[in-house]
């Protein structure tokens, strides 16, 4: 299955190299073939991840992370990392990496935008993404942002995505 998702993918980014083809329709063929498998079993249910981790002043980032249910395949459309901080540095990295199968880990970047003081911080910074990421059942997903050194700070995380059936 997953095979058929990477070939229907890479398909999709020739056809846009190329560019004479209507990718929306390539898209949503390379979506369907996600499901061929599936039975009424395979209805799909949201799942929501969410924590906080401190940083303390002598650390260069922070993160968390959580394992996807076994035999489940999630879907990650939504990322969003508050991150506060109290020293002169700055957040520089937010992301998110994510596992199929036995395949290597794939880090994904998010958007750092600041957001002035904040909660009793004097920097806050947003970091987000909406996009499709992928993460098979007993993988783990994990978040972190890096920082300049200097000052105490706090991450705030929220995902939201999809559980499928494997």
């Amino acid at each position: 299955m997953y095979e058929q998702i990477g070939l229907g993918l890479m398909l999709v980014t020739m056809l846009v190299l190329v560019g004479n083809v209507d990718v929306s329709e390539a898209v949503k063929k390379s979506k369907n073939k996600t499901n061929d498998k599936c039975t009424k079993t395979c209805s799909p249910v949201p799942y929501q991840f969410g924590g906080s981790v401190t940083i303390a002043n002598d650390q260069l980032g922070g993160g968390t992370s959580f394992v996807v249910p076994e035999g489940k395949l999630l879907k990650v459309e939504d990322v969003t990392i508050q991150a506060y901080h109290t020293g002169d540095g700055d957040v520089v990295q937010c992301s998110l990496s994510t596992q199929i199968d036995a395949e290597p880990a794939v880090g994904h970047g998010l958007v750092v935008v600041p957001q002035g003081a904040a909660g009793g911080y004097g920097k806050s910074y947003t970091c987000n993404r909406v996009a499709s990421f992928y993460a098979s059942g007993g993988t783990t997903v994990n978040i972190g942002v890096a920082r300049q050194l200097g000052g105490e700070g706090l991450l705030t995380v929220g995902i939201a995505g999809t559980l499928y059936d494997e």
